[in-house]
């Protein structure tokens, strides 16, 4: 049995796949950048083979609309958890994550010991017109958007369209849970409602009696100490 958390972006995707890990054991697959390469150049056969050999997986390309469906249909006992942070809490999230421009995403990474520190790298207005094109970044979350006809071009600053943006994260929502139906989980979470491991392995323990039922707030992985890839 295979377990994908398929929350969006900023919901705290890698602590719970790396909690449905602990839970389940086996090999586990986050983000990446070869995957999601293969992702944009729709080299769907090669990210099958990444599926069979592993277990647990979150964020992209496993979150994409294609990928769950994939999934769904190839693997029906598979089992889902979308990650849903308080809306205000989220946005908020992602204008600091984005800079607030979906359209300029050349985000720098300065990498020290211990930590990341992500500078936002200065472009003319024609450099930002080629990075709409190329960018993976960009064309992701035009696809995801487009997915449900949301138009990227017309929500690029955050700050702008913030109630366009949490409109597409609930009509994602809806649509997901008539999809998958009990195979899915929602978590909701925010600054007053920690992520509960309760939830999780209780969900979990109705359909694989070998995990036993945790309680207590989840720990926060620091995605920031990932060394980066070469």
């Amino acid at each position: 049995m295979k377990y994908f958390c398929i929350g969006v972006w900023k919901t705290a995707t890698t602590t719970v796949g790396f909690a449905l890990n602990e839970l389940v054991k086996g090999p586990h697959c986050g983000w990446n950048i070869p995957n999601r390469r293969m992702h944009l150049e729709g080299n769907v056969n090669e990210l099958r083979k990444v599926i069979k050999n592993h277990r647990t997986f979150d964020d992209t390309p496993w979150n994409t609309m294609k990928m769950i469906h994939i999934v769904k249909d190839e693997y029906p006992d598979s089992k889902f958890v979308l990650t849903e942070r308080d809306p205000c809490e989220w946005i908020d999230s992602m204008i600091q994550w984005n800079f607030d421009d979906i359209a300029h995403p050349m985000i720098g990474h300065l990498y020290t010991k211990d930590n990341v520190k992500r500078v936002k790298v200065v472009m003319t207005k024609k450099e930002i017109e080629e990075q709409r094109l190329i960018s993976p970044v960009y064309r992701m979350y035009k696809e995801e958007l487009e997915f449900f006809d949301f138009k990227l071009r017309r929500m690029e600053v955050l700050s702008r369209n913030k109630d366009a943006w949490i409109a597409w994260r609930y009509t994602r929502k809806k649509y997901l849970q008539n999809l998958l139906g009990d195979r899915l989980l929602t978590i909701k979470f925010g600054k007053d409602k920690p992520l509960s491991w309760e939830l999780l392995s209780t969900w979990i323990n109705k359909h694989n009696p070998d995990v036993k039922v945790r309680k207590g707030k989840m720990k926060k992985y620091n995605s920031n100490k990932i060394k980066p890839e070469k």
